[in-house]
């Protein structure tokens, strides 16, 4: 199963959708009316895909959907990778998690988690800098419980999904307010990880 699972990452790996934002676009409206579950399973599946960026699909998604149903699809689909990986990292361990994740980057992983925790994996997680799709299988080997994981994962995911479609849609047609706050969140999480990384 972990072998056909990663032949299979590897393989939908190379499609073109993930180069750009107007072909993965072309391709969820060209499924018609099953278009939101291919967008579920695209995202899904580019958790296992890093580090081909979400962020296409997820734009992609803004603006076929919407921003609001956009990041839901969105979500919806992070979620369901990010469980799976997950569920699969702390069922198989290390050596699974070594198929999907760069060596380099396990080893510096190990380190700011055994340090910083639930906390790491929050920050982690709201943070544009880390691979976070890589974080969901480094948090199946950690022993924190998985209902707070999940909580993590989700608080944690979500701003950068909703970004994601909202720009989708256009800077233009934002509200100045919205787009305000995406600024201000944006120093906030610039400022949290400055004080992560000097603690």
């Amino acid at each position: 199963m972990l072998s056909l699972l990663a032949v299979l990452a590897l393989v939908l790996g190379k499609l073109p959708i993930w180069s750009s934002e107007e072909k993965a676009r072309n391709l969820i409206l060209a499924t018609g009316i099953w278009g939101p579950l291919v967008l579920i399973f695209l995202q899904a599946l580019q958790v296992f895909l890093a580090p081909i960026p979400g962020q296409v699909l997820g734009a992609a998604a803004g603006y076929i959907f919407g921003p609001w149903l956009g990041t839901l699809y969105s979500m919806a689909g992070v979620m369901l990778g990010s469980i799976l990986a997950l569920t699969l990292s702390r069922r198989y361990g290390r050596p699974l998690v070594e198929r999907f994740v760069a060596k380099e980057t396990l080893a510096r992983m190990d380190e700011l988690i055994a340090k910083g925790g639930l906390w790491f994996f929050f920050i982690a997680f709201l943070l544009p800098f880390f691979p976070d799709d890589a974080l969901c299988f480094l948090a199946g080997l950690s022993p924190i419980p998985l209902r707070w994981l999940l909580a993590v994962m989700v608080v944690g995911r979500l701003p950068g999904v909703a970004a994601s479609a909202f720009l989708g849609v256009g800077i233009s047609h934002l509200p100045p307010e919205l787009l305000a706050v995406i600024l201000g969140l944006a120093a906030l999480l610039t400022a949290l990880y400055l004080t992560f990384r000097r603690s």
